[in-house]
């Protein structure tokens, strides 16, 4: 889904290989069922592969969504509301981790990383 992260967009998710064989019964069934998060409906896009923990193997989420889409679940007050963290600057809660390609060094990989 080339456009998933924009607003506006349906509220998809990816479900854990444990998560889908729990609610679903068998991980193929998922794909394209609802479920409700926080009483927000989201289609399943698709499941991760069995033993896939994202960033921290301590936790082991059962779904992962869009970014945009977790503002549909932090929404204070009416609409057009947006949580804090969001539009500040200087309060960061994302984690990010990459592959280093082939070739490519850790300083090469920082210097071209340095403008984000």
């Amino acid at each position: 889904i080339p456009d998933d992260d924009r607003a506006g967009a349906p509220a998809i998710a990816v479900l854990s290989f444990a998560f889908s064989q729990r609610r679903f019964g068998d991980a193929a069934n998922a794909p394209g069922q609802f479920i409700l998060i926080n009483n927000v409906p989201f289609t399943v896009a698709g499941v991760a592969p069995p033993g896939f923990f994202g960033v921290d193997p301590a936790a082991a989420p059962d779904f992962y969504i869009p970014l945009h889409t977790n503002l549909l679940l932090k929404k204070k007050g009416g609409p057009g509301d947006v949580a804090k963290g969001y539009l500040d600057q200087n309060y960061y809660w994302i984690e990010i981790m990459a592959r280093l390609r082939p070739g490519v060094s850790l300083m090469q990989a920082q210097a071209a990383l340095g403008p984000v």
